[in-house]
């Protein structure tokens, strides 16, 4: 049986890496926020939301808020979900974050661990 150890999001135009974080009593991954013009982006993996997707990966969730406000932007605008998808040139599967004339790709890297249980008979041959 696999599980999930840790999860970085790879940002595929500057190959720079971060390692997300998690909070407790939620299933979903955190990025540290990204901060543009006035507005904070709070990117996490929603691994609630995978039946969302095709193949059971996490929906990539966005919440903006309006630094000079302290509001919240709509949930509901195109930019709060984003799906994995097949991107030719980069030749992998990416996360296409856009919001406002900000774009962001992003991959995805998972460390998996495994767990199993084995029978052994120990034999003294002396």
């Amino acid at each position: 049986m696999s599980y999930l150890i840790d999860v970085t999001l790879i940002d595929v135009t500057t190959g720079e890496e971060e390692k997300l974080f998690v909070r407790k009593e939620r299933r979903c991954h955190f990025k540290k926020p990204i901060y543009y013009k006035n507005y904070e982006i709070n990117l996490r993996l929603d691994w609630e939301d995978c039946g969302y997707v095709s193949k059971k990966e996490p929906i990539l969730d966005a919440d903006i808020k309006d630094i000079n406000t302290g509001k919240m932007l709509s949930k509901g605008a195109p930019w709060h979900h984003t799906r994995k998808e097949y991107d030719q040139k980069a030749g992998m599967e990416t996360y296409n974050f856009r919001f406002q004339d900000l774009e962001i790709q992003l991959a995805l890297k998972r460390t998996m661990g495994i767990k199993f249980t084995a029978d052994a008979v120990l034999v003294n041959e002396e």
